[in-house]
């Protein structure tokens, strides 16, 4: 079904594409109405409120009417609650303690989805920021980044924000910032890596 999809976009783009070259008044008038429609009615993004934290990138949100376990797309935070106990770690309840003290249940939150609705889990995934306002000052998962608290974990397809993520952490890194001081978690991590 996606292939029928793609192949009908591909075919009205080259049918658009050239009626744009045999009248370029007609293509001009296109790109102002497109404009137009887009200055008038500005797609309004995805809301939610928060209902708890589950751990440092994972919250129960209440989104159209239900509440739903919504993953932080793009980051990995210390486990705190994992079912198997070994692998929780004194990191993982700071990182949720962060999470806990910069929200607050029925905080609205702006949603951004990628390219997956879910995991294979079930839960949403999603970038959220904590107002209207879309940039990495205000995106909860890239301020996990910035403050040394979570590590970039990427899965294509969904890795819109996969450069600036990256650069983020490589400057808790180098700022040593959160888990990245010398001597703590990631640190130690990149340590056995080396």
């Amino acid at each position: 079904m996606k292939d029928i999809r793609n192949t009908a976009k591909k075919e009205l783009n080259r049918e658009v594409k050239k009626i744009i070259r045999k009248y370029p008044i007609i293509g001009l008038l296109i790109l102002l109405a497109t404009s137009l429609f887009v200055f008038l009615f500005p797609t309004s993004p995805e809301e939610a409120h928060l209902v708890r934290v589950v751990d440092g990138d994972t919250l129960i949100v209440k989104h159209e009417g239900e509440e739903k376990r919504l993953r932080l797309v793009g980051i990995d935070t210390p486990e705190s609650v994992h079912p198997d106990k070994t692998k929780n770690v004194i990191e993982g309840d700071i990182a949720s303690d962060y999470v806990e003290n910069l929200l607050h249940p029925g905080m609205k939150l702006y949603l951004e989805r990628d390219q997956s609705d879910t995991d294979r889990y079930k839960r949403m995934l999603r970038y959220v920021y904590l107002s209207e306002e879309k940039n990495m000052d205000n995106m909860l998962n890239a301020i996990l980044l910035r403050e040394g608290l979570a590590k970039v974990s990427i899965y294509p397809p969904d890795n819109k924000y996969e450069r600036q993520f990256i650069n983020l952490e490589v400057e808790a890194q180098e700022n040593e910032k959160g888990f990245h001081k010398p001597g703590s978690l990631f640190d130690q991590e990149r340590q056995l890596i080396n």
